[in-house]
């Protein structure tokens, strides 16, 4: 990402391989910037107007003070490439994390072709579709060893994508204000995999729209909710710090971070910085850093009730109501 000030007004470039994206406040900045990088590097394929392509998704900024995103012809290329027949209603079943070891291994072509799938819808699930990461996550792990059990999740995927569903996200702003709020949520399946280990999910999101989304086993085993939770919000706040720096350094005004949690003995450790009693006296020590971060403002921890977590949407394979409640939320289409 590259900045300069013209006229007293910031442009900035993002660059990704051979893509650009270039924004300021005044149009007469981005036609001197297009200017200024075709006589750099000779003839650029230029697009302009509200809607914006970049790096394979749609920048739509046609409603003011939002923008939308979405991958719509990639999700469509990806239906006509595996011919996707049927539909199912959320991306994986409750039963996601349980290895059938009695089902047949995929063959050679077969894994190559698990693997290649589960890469590209990685790609989408990282940038629209933050509902399908969940699914996403556990069968990038199976990537090496995948059998037929394997293969009938990723189908489910990719019938869920072949819902009517446009499959956006949407960002907005507070009436011009300079301002930009990032708050987090972060909440763990506690001892869900085979070996006991916990499942992290989190979300951290700018004004509302999803910056950033996680869903990852953890790489260590826990003794209790409270321990897996600590395990899950100090391995996740790192991205929020990092996010709220990088706001800071391109010109915004951010306010504390504030992280969600739902519960309340992660919380009263975090806030302590040390262990409350003998059942937690085990945690490891670089657990309780973020205290810190506490007492210098830069976070807060908020309470957040179970069913307001948004994040339990990337820990476990949700379903029903509950499944679409989050998911809208989540998108911040409402």
């Amino acid at each position: 990402m590259f900045n300069c000030i013209r006229n007293g007004e910031q442009i900035t470039i993002c660059i990704h391989v051979d893509d650009g994206l270039i924004t300021s406040k005044s149009l007469s900045n981005v036609d001197w910037a297009m200017n200024f990088l075709s006589e750099q590097y000779g003839k650029l394929t230029i697009h302009e107007g509200e809607r914006i392509p970049y790096t394979g998704m749609m920048f739509d900024f046609s409603v003011k003070g939002f923008v939308t995103v979405g991958m719509e012809k990639y999700i469509a290329d990806i239906r006509t490439e595996y011919q996707v027949q049927g539909t199912a209603k959320t991306p994986a079943s409750q039963n996601l994390f349980v290895v059938e070891e009695k089902s047949l291994p995929l063959s050679s072509n077969k894994l190559k072709e698990f693997h290649s799938r589960v890469m590209k819808l990685m790609w989408i699930a990282k940038r629209c579709v933050p509902e399908i990461l969940v699914a996403i996550s556990y069968l990038s792990t199976r990537v090496q060893s995948a059998n037929e059990s394997d293969w009938q999740k990723l189908e489910r995927v990719l019938k869920y994508l072949n819902n009517d569903d446009k499959f956006e996200i949407r960002f907005g702003c507070k009436d011009g204000n300079q301002n930009i709020k990032i708050d987090a949520y972060v909440d763990v399946s506690h001892a869900v995999h085979g070996d006991y280990r916990g499942h992290t999910g989190d979300i951290l999101r700018f004004n509302d729209g999803p910056a950033e989304v996680g869903s990852s086993k953890q790489k260590v085993n826990t003794k209790s909710t409270a321990e897996s939770e600590m395990v899950g919000f100090t391995d996740k706040s790192g991205s929020a710090i990092m996010y709220k720096a990088f706001a800071e350094h391109q010109g915004y005004a951010v306010d504390a971070i504030t992280i969600y949690q739902d519960n309340k003995s992660t919380i009263r450790l975090l806030e302590k910085g040390h262990s409350t009693s003998m059942r937690t006296r085990h945690i490891n020590i670089r657990y309780f850093y973020l205290k810190d971060r506490i007492d210098r403002g830069d976070i807060k921890i908020e309470y957040c009730k179970s069913e307001d977590m948004l994040a339990d949407m990337f820990t476990k394979p949700l379903q029903g109501k509950l499944f679409y409640r989050l998911r809208s939320l989540i998108r911040n289409l409402e």
